[in-house]
């Protein structure tokens, strides 16, 4: 079961929009009457389902034109899961069918999924998530919605499944339903390893999802392979910084430099004084600020051979200069060479 100011905050959003809309006096009393037995009836899903449901079933039928009607309906499916899983699936459908922008859309939409056996046709599954899991829907629940999908698409379209998951991990930002879908994805590569990253842009997506879902290791492990199998991609100069930030995560800052320096010795001007200048910063958070003086001095001889600051910001190198100076770090410590 879901935490309960998970439950309620869609609830008192819709009731605050409902309230708003509507006259004082007679209609206002009456809707406060309905809302607090509503409140009372939601409070009891998940604890006494049977009692919830009677509630709730006596205000949809006390109150069929109610703005609240939808809140009460996904209440009453939550409440009938267990007890009247059919009468549930007509709930959860009335609600998606007559509330298209409701806030809970998303959510009925993962219960139906969930409860609907005859639900499992990939093009039916697809449309719901699509149509419910976008635009208004709110992120963690489009991220359930689209889990929920692939969990259903894995067995009978694998492709349409691992587009639902990667959806799913994309809204998801390294939450809960991100890791699930992810290990979820894992799995079904396992049995259709087709659909694993192929390209310099997948697998780059690849290790920034992995990253987010707190796997340093795993993102470290994609970055390589690009770098390795792409080294002429667009994408080689953010992998690599991309790796040195996930490597002075898990194993400091030193080792970002180190690593960015060791790859600073070939490429264009340009791309070198990126990697550098990136190895200066770790160095500087690692307070080794004479060997950050070296690398900001080494972007400078780079810099100033290239065209307009297409790879490295200049005034940043000058501010980065200058604040190092302020801390002491002496420029003639340095004993790199500079290819040119």
């Amino acid at each position: 079961m879901r935490p309960k100011n998970c439950v309620f905050r869609s609830f008192l959003l819709t009731l605050t929009a409902a309230c708003a809309v509507l006259p004082p006096e007679g209609a206002a009393a009456t809707m406060d009457d309905f809302a607090l037995k509503l409140k009372d009836s939601i409070g009891l899903v998940g604890s006494n389902d049977r009692a919830a449901a009677e509630g709730l079933r006596e205000l949809a039928a006390s109150e069929p034109a109610s703005p609240l009607r939808d809140v009460v309906l996904y209440f009453l499916a939550r409440a009938e899961r267990q007890i009247e899983p059919r009468d549930a699936i007509g709930h959860l459908r009335e609600l998606l069918a007559s509330f298209t922008e409701s806030p809970l859309s998303a959510r009925a939409a993962a219960e139906l999924l969930e409860l609907e056996p005859a639900m499992d046709q990939s093009e039916a599954v697809t449309a719901l998530a699509d149509r419910h899991g976008r635009d208004h829907a709110p992120r963690a629940d489009a991220a359930r919605l689209y889990l929920v999908a692939g969990e259903r698409l894995a067995a009978s379209d694998s492709a349409a499944a691992k587009r639902a998951l990667d959806r799913a991990r994309h809204l998801g930002r390294g939450d809960r339903t991100s890791r699930d879908a992810a290990q979820r994805l894992r799995e079904l590569r396992s049995r259709h390893p087709e659909l694993a990253p192929q390209t310099a842009t997948e697998v780059y997506e690849e290790a920034r999802l992995v990253g987010a879902e707190g796997d340093p290791p795993a993102q470290i492990e994609w970055l390589d392979r690009l770098i390795e199998k792409f080294p002429s991609s667009p994408r080689l100069g953010d992998a690599m910084l991309l790796r040195a930030r996930a490597l002075g995560r898990s194993q400091g800052r030193s080792a970002a430099a180190t690593w960015l320096e060791s790859r600073a010795k070939s490429g264009t001007s340009s791309f070198r004084a990126s990697l550098l200048h990136a190895a200066a910063n770790h160095r500087w958070n690692a307070d080794e600020d004479d060997r950050a003086r070296c690398r900001v001095d080494a972007v400078e001889v780079l810099v100033a051979g290239t065209g307009p600051a297409d790879a490295v910001d200049r005034a940043d190198v000058d501010d980065r200069a200058a604040a190092l100076g302020q801390h002491g770090a002496r420029g003639g410590l340095c004993a790199i060479k500079v290819p040119t």
